[in-house]
């Protein structure tokens, strides 16, 4: 590893201004590795160096190896440039902005939409498998935790982290008591605030959960929810009933939820600090439904510095609306979309295709209704199949006929068509979900629709 980080060094000191671009650092990569690449002895395979570690081992050097670091003779320019070059993902802070998500606890959905996750692991809407849902189960959903092991992972990268994007996911944000909703954003603003972080800090709150007797295991995560789970999925009880019987009956979970609490000037105090911190927030973002959304709350938001809501709409038809359970009216998510333009944020609106009695051609003028109609118009779409996973009210349909997933070219044919449709202002930020292909029962499972499209 010494030999490549010096070779690289080398030549960006040969280049003497800008970054190795990706061929430059592929040779160099290659050259070191197809010795070990080409012997007939498996161990010494093991020695490959990829590119994920030249930058973790190159900022290890600099924090405990001064005289090799020393010898290295790295100036503050080379070693932005090194990083530029060594950089992985780049296009995730192309933006300058790095994005951090982050995931509530589990908690209550005030609505039962039949095609709606009911993961007793998570927060409704939400899956166990998926990788932010990973991160934050490890962190015990804690927000402070996310935050740090996330800025971590960025500046292992490569990745300034001085504008920072926060999403907030869990379901219905509106259906958190307002105190967890002050103290889950304080705790990201401290994170970033204390920015970096010991690892002695990060162990000692994550030691403090485990003294209330909780775990993080994924044996003992499935052993806990296990019997409540098989309740959903045969459908003898809901996510909430199966909720309340699960977390209210638990010691460990009631005694840790009821320190997360917080007030307004808690929450103040945090935002004021972070105003000249070395990692800033530049963007907040929170998901709610349409019927959730009123002045009141609206205010909230606004006290909690947000700057977007992620809106779940899915159809813009009242009888595609009514049919999949999804409690609201077409007059309620328009008035939403005007109160939250009233109050200044941005709205990123989720929309589904393939939804219990919805056709292609259906969803084709339902987009356009969506795109076109100024009593919608959003900022940003994420545009979702419909997908079958246990534990939810379409698995019923499913059986009995009345609901089948889209063909793989009746689905691409309808998502080309809604790209091409879109105006250029509208930005569509995804069109799946990180679902894993062993939680989908039926339904899309191409994780590269995208490219398809």
């Amino acid at each position: 590893m010494d030999e490549l980080i010096l070779d690289i060094l080398q030549q960006l000191r040969a280049n003497s201004q800008g970054a190795l671009d990706a061929h430059q650092l592929e040779v160099l990569l290659n050259s070191h590795n197809s010795g070990i690449n080409s012997s007939i002895n498996s161990s010494d395979r093991k020695n490959l160096i990829p590119k994920r570690a030249i930058l973790p081992y190159f900022l290890r050097v600099k924090d405990q190896n001064t005289k090799l670091w020393r010898s290295w003779n790295v100036t503050p320019e080379l070693e932005a440039r090194f990083i530029q070059s060594v950089r992985m993902k780049p296009r995730r802070t192309a933006s300058g902005v790095a994005t951090i998500t982050v995931i509530t606890r589990p908690h209550t959905c005030s609505s039962n939409c039949i095609y709606c996750p009911c993961d007793l692991r998570m927060p409704k809407s939400y899956i166990a498998n998926e990788p932010a849902c990973q991160r934050a189960e490890l962190a015990f959903f804690d927000p402070y935790i996310q935050v740090a092991a996330r800025l971590q992972a960025l500046h292992q990268m490569g990745h300034s982290t001085d504008k920072i994007e926060l999403i907030v996911l869990g379901g219905t944000w509106s259906d958190y008591p307002a105190s967890y909703q002050y103290w889950f954003i304080r705790e990201l603003f401290r994170a970033l605030n204390e920015w970096p972080h010991s690892p002695q800090h990060i162990e000692m709150r994550t030691d403090w959960y485990r003294s209330f007797g909780l775990q993080n295991t994924e044996e003992a995560l499935s052993s806990f929810v296990a019997y409540r789970q098989r309740t959903i999925n045969t459908g003898a009880a809901t996510y909430n009933q199966a909720f309340h019987e699960l977390y209210d009956s638990s010691q460990a979970h009631q005694k840790a939820w009821l320190h997360m609490c917080a007030t307004f000037d808690d929450l103040l105090e945090q935002q004021h600090l972070n105003e000249t911190a070395a990692c800033r927030v530049v963007g907040l973002v929170i998901e709610t439904r349409p019927d959730t959304i009123t002045p009141d709350n609206l205010r909230m938001f606004r006290q909690l510095g947000c700057t977007k809501i992620q809106i779940g709409i899915q159809s813009t038809r009242q009888e595609i609306l009514d049919a999949n359970l999804r409690r609201m009216t077409v007059a309620q998510i328009k008035r939403a979309f005007s109160l939250i333009r009233l109050y200044g944020f941005k709205i990123h609106s989720h929309l589904m295709v393939n939804l219990l009695g919805a056709t292609p051609e259906e969803d084709k003028r339902d987009f356009n209704n969506f795109v076109t109609d100024p009593g919608f118009l959003p900022d940003e779409i994420k545009l979702y199949p419909c997908a079958l996973v246990a534990g939810t009210q379409l698995v019923k349909a499913y059986r009995e006929g009345l609901w089948r997933p889209y063909s793989k070219d009746e689905l691409v044919d309808v998502l080309v068509h809604d790209v091409l449709t879109a105006p250029a202002y509208v930005r569509i930020s995804r069109m799946i979900r990180d679902i894993s292909s062993t939680d989908i029962l039926v339904g899309n499972k191409h994780t590269n629709l995208r490219q398809m499209v």
